[in-house]
C-alpha cells in the first residue's frame, strides 16, 4: 500500500489511502507524512462506506472478499464515483489458496456490474488492469479520460 499510495500522493490534491492491515496502514503514513493532503485509514469495503469521490483504485483487493461482499463493494464504488469520475482495477490472475476469489472472477464482476465506458484494458498472464470512466456512454467524458478531466 506505501508504494502505491506515495506515488498518488504527487499526482493528487487530496487522496484518502485505505487498508485493513494496521502494518500497511503504517508503512503507507510513514511514506506520505510530508504529504498534507494525504490521509491513510484502517478500514475496509463494504463495510466502511467510501465518500464522495473522483477516482477510486482498487489495487489488489477485492480478490480477499466472498462473492456477495465483492458484489456489495462494487456497488458502494458506483455510489461514490463522481460523474465523469475513473475507477481503476488491477488483480492478479493466479489463484492463491487463501483468496476467496480469482482476479479474472473478480473482473468478470466489475465488467459486468459497472455499465460505464471501459476506456483501457490490459491483460498479462500475471494481472489484469481495467479503467472505467463513470459516464453513460453518450457522454463524450465515456471515450476518454482526458475529455473525462476536461483536457480536450
Amino acid at each position: 500500500m506505501g508504494e502505491l499510495t506515495a506515488a498518488l500522493a504527487q499526482r493528487c490534491d487530496r487522496l484518502t489511502a485505505w487498508d485493513v492491515s494496521a502494518a500497511a496502514v503504517e508503512r503507507a503514513r510513514r511514506r506520505t507524512a510530508d504529504r498534507p493532503g494525504v490521509r491513510v485509514e484502517q478500514r475496509g469495503v463494504p463495510a466502511d462506506p467510501l465518500p464522495a469521490c473522483d477516482l477510486v483504485v482498487l489495487s489488489e483487493v477485492l480478490y480477499y472478499l466472498d462473492p456477495g461482499d465483492l458484489l456489495a463493494a462494487v456497488a458502494a464504488v458506483r455510489a461514490a464515483v463522481h460523474p465523469g469520475g475513473t475507477v481503476l482495477a488491477v488483480h492478479w490472475r493466479h489463484p492463491v489458496a487463501e483468496y476467496p476469489q480469482t482476479g479474472d472472477a473478480v473482473h468478470a464482476v466489475l465488467r459486468r456490474e459497472l455499465d460505464w465506458s471501459r476506456v483501457a484494458v490490459h491483460e498479462e498472464t500475471d494481472f489484469l488492469l481495467d479503467c472505467w470512466v463513470a459516464a453513460p456512454a453518450a457522454d463524450r467524458r465515456a471515450g476518454s479520460v482526458a475529455a473525462a478531466e476536461g483536457l480536450w
